[in-house]
């Protein structure tokens, strides 16, 4: 894809997404035949994620750029795991985790912890949960090994969960980047004893701290290449962008004081989102401890993070 037509895909992305019609793009990418010129190009799915993120928007763009085919949805681990959501007990396949309502009705695309992926049927219950603007539903039901399609052309767990933690952590940086923009925006605007906020060196060095956190997710995303072990892959890019989506809301929340509490304010919609998105696929801080694990165990730090 050239430069000229990412640009105007993302801004029809920012268009459509702002608007909440998130379906609408996902449908512009798949019936326009761009839908494989878009997964196959890293920093075109990074700007259509980043800006998803930045907007606070939903969509099925994780489910369309992941599984790479038109027409189904994946099924994820609870927030908080890393495993396959599908367990297979016998002649039957427990399932429990969490997928994209905005594909309600369409095939269920199902990691099994024997290490086959499979198709079936599936219907879940809305999570209203932390953040129930994501839209998300979870599906927790038994199926019987007869009701599963196995699937051909879909990676195995690892590679999925390489794909989908990818897609998430570019969605962390665009909500590292948006929190941390309010909140300069704010301490620019507010003034005690006669001058703005964002004068004081305290205000100062949480926001540059943001600033730092979220510069560097970006630029190990951008420096990391197709991931040779999805395991890794997923440890170091969750970790780098959940960080630097906490970071960002922790510190905007702090020098917004009180008024980035309100509803009004917005900023409490990027809070849920990141605090979310962080914990889909596991936290950062989870992250952390087995890269360092990783590292204690071979040797070597992961090549992504060798870019900082």
């Amino acid at each position: 894809m050239t430069p000229e037509e990412r640009e105007m895909l993302t801004a029809l992305a920012s268009e459509l997404l702002a608007a909440g019609n998130g379906d609408v793009l996902v449908d512009e990418i798949a019936t326009s035949g761009m839908a494989e010129e878009v997964w196959s190009d890293p920093d075109t799915t990074a700007r259509l994620f980043e800006t998803q993120g930045a907007l606070g928007a939903t969509s099925a763009l994780l489910d369309l750029i992941t599984l790479r085919q038109v027409g189904t949805r994946l099924l994820l681990p609870l927030p908080g795991s890393a495993q396959p959501p599908g367990r297979v007990l016998g002649k039957q396949i427990a399932i429990d985790g969490v997928a994209s309502a905005y594909l309600a009705g369409q095939p269920l695309v199902v990691a099994l912890d024997s290490g086959d992926v499979v198709q079936l049927d599936a219907t879940g219950t809305v999570v209203d949960g932390f953040d129930p603007a994501l839209g998300l539903v979870r599906i927790q039901t038994t199926v019987t090994l007869d009701q599963c399609v196995p699937l051909e052309g879909v990676p195995d767990w690892d590679g999925l969960v390489a794909r989908t933690a990818r897609t998430l952590a570019w969605q962390l940086v665009g909500v590292a980047s948006a929190a941390r923009t309010l909140a300069v925006r704010h301490v620019q605007d507010r003034h005690q004893f006669g001058r703005p906020i964002g004068s004081f060196q305290t205000v100062q060095h949480r926001l540059a701290d943001a600033l730092i956190a979220e510069t560097g997710a970006r630029e190990v995303l951008t420096a990391a290449g197709e991931p040779t072990d999805g395991v890794v892959e997923r440890l170091v890019v969750k970790a780098v962008a959940g960080r630097a989506a906490l970071i960002a809301v922790a510190a905007a929340q702090q020098v917004c004081g009180a008024m980035g509490f309100t509803a009004e304010f917005g900023l409490h919609a990027y809070v849920r989102r990141a605090y979310l998105l962080d914990a889909l696929l596991g936290g950062s801080e989870d992250a952390e401890a087995d890269l360092a694990a990783y590292v204690l165990t071979t040797g070597l730090p992961p090549r992504q993070l060798v870019s900082l």
